[in-house]
C-alpha cells in the first residue's frame, strides 16, 4: 500500500475548539524547564534541537528544544498541529532573538487535516510596496559571511531593503482555520521568555558580531544591544526583551491587525520612511495570505506533498528527491555517518540550485512538473535576514538584498525559497515577493 508523506505539520487531531490550557513555561516540570534551557544556551544544531514525542504526536524542529518541547505542550493539552506548529514558532523566534527567523518575515505551511483527509498549501510572503517602482536601484545589503562575494552598495536607503512581512498574518490564517486553543494562549511561551530572558549562547552572540555594524547605525539598533545589561551580549548574560512583549501581547489580544493596521503597522511605516523607504499605511493594510492546492509527486514509493503557487520552492525539494531516488540514496546510509551520501547530497544540492525552474502549468491535477528556462540565471533577486536595527518592539527585522542584471522585462527572484517570475514594467509595482523555506 503507498504510504503518503506530508512536508509540514500533519493534523493529528480534530479542530474542536479547546479552551482548557495553559502553556507558560511557568508551568513547566521545574527541572524539565532547566535541563531545556541549558540545552539550548550551549549548542545550536539539529541534533541538539532534536524531535519530542508524545501520545497526541511529534514536533520537530531545526533549532531551540525549548520551543519544540513549548509545542509538543499545545498538543499534551489539547491542541491540534497547526498549534503546535504556531506555539514553536512563536516561541522559536523569541528564544533565536530573531536571528533566525522573524515575527516581520514569512510565513509557509503545507498542511495535512486527518478529519478531511486533504492537504492545503498557506503561502505568506513577502509583498512589495505599491510605489517601489525602481527595483534595480535598491541598495545592495551587506550579508557578511552569509553570501560572501557579493559587494553591498556604500550608503543608500535602508528602508528601501525592506518588504511587508507575512509571517504574522500567515500564521493566524492557518490557527484560526486549524487550530484548537485560543489563540492568545499560543503566546504564552514567547512571551514569558520575553519577560524572564534568555541566555545568550555563544552562536547567539556570533550573530550579534555578524550584524554588529547594522545594529549600531541607529539609536533603536543600539537600545536592542543593551537589553542583556551592558553596550553588547556577552555569553552567559540573560538577554529580556521587554519591547517585544508589548508587540506580542498586543497580537495576542487584537490578532494580527496589531501589525498592519495597528500601533506596529504605524511605526513601521514611520521608521522605513525615515529610511528612505517607499512603504504607506495602505502597503500592510491590503497585505493577505494566499491559500492554494499543494505540488505533489510520486518519489520513492510516497507522495510527497509540497507548497502549491504561488510558491516555487517545491522546484528545489521535488528535483531534489527525483535525483536521489535515482541515485538510490534510500539504500545509503545517513548523511552524516555516510561521506558517500553526504557527497551525494551536496552534488543534488548543486545541481538543483542551478537547474530548471518550475513550471506553474500542471501535468496533471496538482502535480508539479518541470521545463528548462535558459532565462532563469538572467537576473536574480536574493532575499535574507538582516539584524533588526530600526524596529521596536521586534528582536529582529528581516532585510533584503537585491542584485538585478536583467535589463529586460523577465526578472527571476532567488529568495531563501526558490524562483519567482515577476514583468518590470509598469505592473511591477504590484507583484508580490514570496519567500521561505522551512
Amino acid at each position: 500500500m503507498r504510504k503518503t508523506l506530508i512536508l509540514g505539520m500533519v493534523a493529528l487531531l480534530g479542530t474542536q475548539w479547546s479552551s482548557a490550557a495553559n502553556l507558560s513555561p511557568g508551568k513547566w516540570p521545574a527541572a524539565e524547564r532547566e535541563r531545556l534551557e541549558r540545552q539550548e544556551s550551549q549548542s545550536w544544531s539539529p541534533s541538539s534541537a532534536r524531535s519530542f514525542e508524545g501520545s497526541g504526536g511529534l514536533v520537530s524542529a531545526t533549532v531551540s528544544p525549548v520551543a519544540v518541547y513549548a509545542g509538543l505542550e499545545a498538543l499534551r493539552q489539547g491542541g491540534s498541529a497547526a498549534d503546535a506548529a504556531a506555539t514553536t514558532a512563536l516561541t522559536q523566534i523569541t528564544t533565536q532573538l530573531g536571528s533566525v527567523v522573524s515575527y516581520a518575515g514569512v510565513f509557509t505551511m503545507v498542511y495535512f487535516d486527518a478529519k478531511t483527509h486533504k492537504v492545503y498549501s498557506l503561502d505568506a510572503g513577502y509583498n512589495s510596496y505599491l510605489h517601489e517602482d525602481d527595483p534595480a536601484t535598491i541598495p545592495v545589503a551587506d550579508f557578511g559571511s552569509v553570501l560572501p562575494g557579493l559587494t553591498p552598495t556604500v550608503g543608500g536607503a535602508k528602508g528601501r531593503e525592506t518588504l511587508v512581512p507575512g509571517f504574522m498574518a500567515g500564521l493566524e490564517a492557518m490557527q484560526r482555520r486549524f487550530g484548537r486553543l485560543p489563540f492568545k494562549e499560543l503566546f504564552a511561551p514567547a512571551l514569558w521568555y520575553d519577560t524572564h530572558g534568555v541566555v545568550i549562547s555563544p552562536h547567539l552572540q556570533g550573530f550579534f558580531k555578524l550584524r554588529e555594524k547594522l545594529l549600531t547605525r541607529t539609536p533603536e539598533g543600539q537600545a536592542f544591544l543593551t537589553q542583556a545589561g551592558g553596550t553588547f551580549p556577552k555569553p552567559g548574560a540573560l538577554f529580556m526583551q521587554p519591547e517585544l512583549a508589548k508587540t506580542l501581547k498586543a497580537v495576542s489580544e487584537h490578532g494580527s491587525r496589531h501589525m498592519y493596521t495597528g500601533a506596529w503597522a504605524k511605526n513601521f511605516v514611520r521608521l522605513v520612511q525615515r529610511e528612505g523607504g517607499k512603504v504607506t499605511a495602505e502597503d500592510l493594510a491590503r497585505y493577505r495570505p494566499i491559500w492554494s492546492e499543494p505540488y505533489h509527486e510520486q518519489v520513492f514509493n510516497h507522495t510527497v506533498y509540497v507548497n502549491g503557487a504561488p510558491h516555487y520552492g517545491a522546484y528545489d525539494l521535488l528535483a531534489g528527491l527525483n535525483l536521489a531516488e535515482a541515485m538510490q540514496l534510500d539504500r545509503k546510509g545517513p548523511y552524516w555517518s555516510d561521506p558517500a551520501t553526504f557527497q551525494a547530497l551536496s552534488r543534488i544540492s548543486e545541481i538543483v540550485s542551478g537547474a530548471p525552474v518550475l513550471n506553474a502549468k500542471p501535468r496533471r491535477s496538482g502535480s508539479a512538473s518541470f521545463q528548462r528556462d535558459r532565462g532563469h540565471r538572467q537576473g536574480r533577486e536574493y532575499c535574507g535576514d538582516h539584524a533588526h536595527d530600526q524596529y521596536p518592539g521586534l528582536g529582529r527585522h528581516r532585510h533584503h538584498r537585491r542584485r538585478h542584471t536583467d535589463p529586460g522585462l523577465r526578472r527571476f527572484s532567488a529568495g531563501a525559497a526558490g524562483y519567482h517570475k515577476a514583468r518590470r514594467s509598469g505592473a511591477a509595482r504590484n507583484h508580490r515577493h514570496h519567500r521561505a523555506r522551512g
